[in-house]
């Protein structure tokens, strides 16, 4: 058993050093920011359910409507990722997010209402949507073809990893303090911004 244990893990470390430390930072990056915004997003119902007395049906038209706003960013994000410096619009992208989150804190401490809290979060969510299409660009940028399958599941990967994590994490942390949620969001998206 532990030949086969030592095995595994020369493989898996020979599978890892393929890929060059660019594509890790990345790969780091896309994990920070999903953990960032998985943390903070899925509570947010509760508190407009919960806290701000919207019906369940008003939550899911808001989130409706958000979602189409956040496809047609997307497209949006895919013709910037082409024409702009894509490092540039990560590190932007991921700063304005943190700057929206914290506003999305201020918004729930102060109990400013429904109206601040939506704009802060479509901003949010906007700029998340632009981020998505140029982060996947990145991965051609810096892998050779041969490599770009493994790497896309590899980024893939680092995303559902900080979905996984952030609602845990989050679920713990709204039970505290909703503003706090989102301070911790914006701080986390800060050290993406960073990576």
């Amino acid at each position: 058993p532990l030949y086969i244990g030592r095995t595994m893990f020369t493989r898996a470390l020979t599978y890892f050093r393929q890929f060059e430390p660019n594509f890790w930072i990345l790969s780091g990056g896309w994990f920070v920011s999903a953990l960032g915004f998985a943390l903070s997003i899925p509570f947010i119902s509760i508190y407009f359910n919960a806290e701000l007395g919207l019906s369940i049906t008003e939550v899911g038209i808001f989130f409706g409507v958000m979602a189409v706003i956040r496809s047609v960013f997307q497209a949006i994000g895919g013709e910037m990722s082409d024409r702009l410096d894509r490092r540039i619009i990560l590190i932007q992208a991921q700063a304005i997010r943190s700057i929206a989150l914290l506003m999305l804190a201020i918004s729930i401490a102060m109990k400013w209402g429904f109206w601040p809290i939506s704009i802060f979060l479509t901003i949010n969510s906007i700029v998340g949507a632009i981020f998505q299409p140029v982060a996947n660009a990145m991965v051609s940028d810096i892998l050779p073809a041969s490599k770009r399958l493994d790497g896309y599941a590899i980024t893939r990967s680092a995303s559902n990893l900080g979905w996984a994590v952030g609602p845990a994490m989050g679920g713990f942390l709204a039970h505290q303090s909703y503003a706090v949620l989102f301070v911790i969001a914006a701080v986390i998206t800060t050290v993406a911004s960073i990576v």
